[in-house]
């Protein structure tokens, strides 16, 4: 007898946020990107709209098995939405993505936030796998942090070997975004001492094929 599949949270999640990329690509993102980053940058644009959405369908795939807690998934939401309105919103002439604000570029703030919520999810992977690490758990979350973060950069750079005049900074923005990065899971690492992370936990559940 055949399961009937059951659709979850994340289940709607993932669909609703694949429309809105896809929306927002065809009816905004590409104008957008012809505007401030030329047409000779258009491989870039949809080589990142492309790893994004295979990005989005596997974690989907994967972890759907699972039940997100909605604060998590209110978290990767403020990071989606953040995203779009760095590339879309203008400013003097601009985009948000190139303001600067206390002296730091708003990219930065965005790569502070994300790392933030990244050292999140992975800790709530860790619960609901059941994972133990007793002593390097910190650090673990930590480096698995960095290492999300070095893989776009990495990307960045394989994109910039690849595609002629793509607007990925050079070396002093990399290692700015890195330090971004760090200092975002480092803050997750203070938040998670609170009564809040301490208490929520989830199981895993039976997966639904």
């Amino acid at each position: 007898m055949r399961t009937e599949r059951v659709f979850k949270g994340l289940d709607y999640f993932a669909l609703f946020n694949i429309a809105l990329f896809l929306g927002m690509t065809v009816f905004v993102y590409y104008d957008r990107f012809i505007e401030y980053r030329g047409p000779a940058n258009i491989y870039e644009f949809y080589i990142y709209a492309v790893v994004i959405i295979i990005f989005v369908v596997l974690c989907w795939w994967y972890f759907r098995r699972f039940t997100a807690p909605v604060y998590l998934l209110l978290l990767i939401q403020i990071a989606i939405l953040l995203h779009f309105a760095g590339a879309f919103i203008p400013i003097e002439g601009g985009r948000l993505y190139d303001a600067v604000y206390l002296g730091i570029g708003f990219d930065k703030y965005v790569h502070f936030i994300n790392s933030f919520i990244v050292a999140a999810t992975f800790n709530e992977i860790f619960h609901a796998m059941n994972v133990r690490i007793p002593v390097f758990r910190n650090i673990v979350i930590v480096m698995m942090t960095l290492g999300v973060g070095a893989f776009v950069e990495i990307l960045e750079y394989l994109v910039m070997l690849t595609v002629e005049d793509v607007g990925v900074g050079g070396y002093h923005n990399n290692m700015r975004d890195l330090i971004a990065n760090f200092l975002g899971s480092m803050l997750f690492l203070v938040a998670m001492q609170t009564r809040f992370f301490q208490t929520n936990r989830h199981k895993k559940q039976q997966y639904v094929p």
